[in-house]
């Protein structure tokens, strides 16, 4: 269903916000959203450039997009996934 696809793409793209800024800040984790994860999100950000994480932003706004579109969701959402980074 798309609502539910749209719903899990917005969580991924908050959490790569919350990379993002943590990247960015050498703050306590006070600004992030998913304070639960934070120790994750450290994890990650330590290990990915702050590059990458744009580019998993727009990616993920890009698949946003897509489901407004008549795109094949199943192909799009398998590209997307590949390109994911190894942390």
């Amino acid at each position: 269903d798309d609502t539910e696809i749209q719903t899990v793409l917005e969580h991924w793209l908050l959490y790569w916000m919350d990379v993002a800024r943590e990247i960015r800040t050498a703050q306590p984790h006070d600004m992030l959203l998913n304070v639960d994860h934070a120790q994750m999100i450290a994890h990650i950000a330590s290990r990915v450039a702050l590059g990458e994480v744009v580019r998993q932003v727009r990616g993920l706004m890009d698949m946003l997009r897509y489901l407004q579109q008549n795109v094949s969701m199943r192909v799009a959402i398998d590209v997307f996934l590949l390109q994911l980074p190894v942390v």
